[in-house]
């Protein structure tokens, strides 16, 4: 009896260690993988896109996208590629055998381009051409040319005032310097004459 009773145990404590040595799955391992989006929410700038994907733990689940404002962003039904369109928010929805998971979109304005600020380039300065000045002609200064004696015109009278004074009347003037001529006999007299002007 004591035999027997040793190889029950015996069996029994061989199942036990049997049964411990084989892998029971916990329940963390047997559980299914979470099914989420790659983006929960996104920032982009009008123009720009940026792609949602839904997935299974590295698995890429095929998903139905959509937008709730295609006027702000648009999705690819199938792609789930967002482009932005205009400054405001969205959401995109992707649904997976009847589940909806969702992403907040926000699109912002283009920021306006920065034009180069360009120094004005300076016209270059050209210097006046300064016309050559011509030398002012001086108009030749004429002596003024004595009048020829003939041109004095006639003595109209002569008059002896005394015996060193003789009055003669000319039909013009006479030139200051001119000469009056006395004749007395054979002998030349060289008199200056003095032209009295009221006469």
């Amino acid at each position: 009896m004591r035999r027997n009773a040793t190889k029950v145990a015996a069996a029994v404590l061989s199942l036990a260690v049997t049964m411990t040595s084989v892998n029971i799955p916990t329940s963390a391992a047997a559980a299914t993988k979470k099914v989420k989006l790659n983006k929960t929410k996104a920032t982009l700038t009008v123009g720009k896109s940026t792609t949602l994907k839904l997935k299974q733990g590295s698995k890429v689940l095929k998903a139905t996208f959509t937008s709730n404002k295609k006027k702000i962003a648009t999705v690819g039904k199938k792609t789930g590629k967002v482009t932005a369109k205009k400054k405001g928010t969205a959401t995109i929805t992707a649904t997976y055998k009847k589940k909806k998971y969702k992403c907040k979109i926000t699109v912002k304005a283009k920021k306006p381009a920065v034009k180069p600020t360009t120094a004005p380039t300076a016209a270059p300065t050209a210097a006046p051409t300064a016309e050559p000045t011509a030398a002012p002609t001086d108009a030749p200064s004429t002596e003024p040319t004595a009048a020829p004696a003939d041109t004095v015109g006639a003595i109209t009278s002569v008059e002896a005032k005394s015996a060193t004074t003789i009055v003669a009347t000319f039909e013009s003037a006479l030139p200051a310097a001119a000469v009056l001529t006395l004749t007395k006999g054979t002998t030349d007299t060289g008199v200056k004459a003095v032209i009295d002007e009221t006469r």
